[in-house]
């Protein structure tokens, strides 16, 4: 229980933000736009939307008003001939309104590529018929997009411009992981896919390996008794650059998991239940994962056997 908690409201100026979203496929006003306004952090990572009224004229203006001083990502979005715009900008808020602010909403833009092995050869017809290649936004108000290859490989992805994107290959086979993407010689995997608006890109090129690492095991409770049904999550060590090897599973009924297609690195493996020890995906958190699991090398087609402590939170 905790008692004696105050929490003080200060007075806190607030301006309006008046502009319009321009269509970038007829050049008009959008006179119906979805506006989005949140504040953005001090390491330039989106939080909490503002609480803030909107309103539209029938011309196409809008109007954002109690908008306090600060940093923040304005997202406007509408659907226009079938297709999907979205726009943003970054506004800076001081003591003094914004007047004839323009945001201009563009439709996602299309990146080719090829997928292969990464010896160069051609990706079997019946890994291809299954997999599916999907770009995440590291934004989560930017749409993601997916795509199935071709017979050669070929795909296509429609990607927001002004975004960073992730790539992924879903649905691989057992072993099999993704590990490379590139285009004009940028690694995508370390600095995600950034269309930027107006450019058109080099083809993407994702190459496979076939031989992952893969981890076999068993979780302990303290009194090394099997901890059944647990959660299990491989963490990269460090994160940065390597969200395709993020995994999660379970343990089964005798305690046992099992994980393929693991990248070559380093990792944290943790096992737990009900609440979990750390945030696996926060950088800042990764000492309480060193804490709370082991750690593990894979290298490539290796197998290993891992025991796992169930950690607590």
């Amino acid at each position: 229980e905790a008692t004696a908690i105050d929490v003080v409201l200060n007075q806190t100026p607030t301006v309006r933000i008046l502009g319009h979203v321009t269509s970038a496929l007829t050049g008009q006003w959008i006179t119906n736009p979805g506006i989005t306004l949140r504040r953005v952090g001090a390491d330039d990572a989106l939080s909490v939307g503002a609480a803030v009224a909107l309103s539209l004229d029938q011309r196409g203006g809008f109007e954002l008003s109690g908008v306090a001083p600060g940093a923040y990502d304005l997202v406007a979005e509408a659907d226009e001939d079938g297709k999907h715009l979205i726009g943003r900008r970054l506004v800076p808020v001081g003591e003094e309104s914004i007047t004839n602010l323009d945001v201009l909403a563009v439709p996602p833009k299309k990146w080719t590529g090829r997928i292969r092995l990464v010896n160069g050869d051609p990706v079997a017809e019946d890994i291809l018929s299954r997999i599916r290649i999907e770009a995440e936004p590291r934004d989560d108000l930017a749409p993601s997009a997916s795509a199935s290859p071709e017979p050669d490989g070929a795909f296509e992805l429609e990607l927001a411009p002004g975004e960073t994107y992730d790539i992924y290959v879903r649905n691989l086979p057992e072993d099999a992981y993704l590990a490379s993407a590139a285009a004009a010689g940028v690694n995508l995997i370390s600095s995600g896919a950034d269309l930027n608006p107006g450019a058109t890109p080099e083809p993407m090129q994702l190459g496979l390996s076939l031989s992952g690492a893969g981890a076999t095991g068993v979780v302990l409770n303290d009194d090394r008794t099997v901890a059944p049904g647990v959660n299990i999550d491989l963490v990269p060590d460090p994160p940065a650059g390597r969200y395709q090897a993020f995994q999660q599973s379970y343990a089964d009924e005798y305690g046992n998991f099992h994980l393929t297609g693991i990248p070559p690195g380093k990792y944290i493996m943790i096992a737990w239940a009900g609440e979990a020890p750390c945030d696996i995906y926060d950088p800042g958190s990764l000492p309480a994962c060193r804490a709370a699991g082991a750690e593990v090398t894979f290298r490539e087609g290796e197998r290993e056997t891992v025991t796992l402590r169930l950690a607590h939170p």
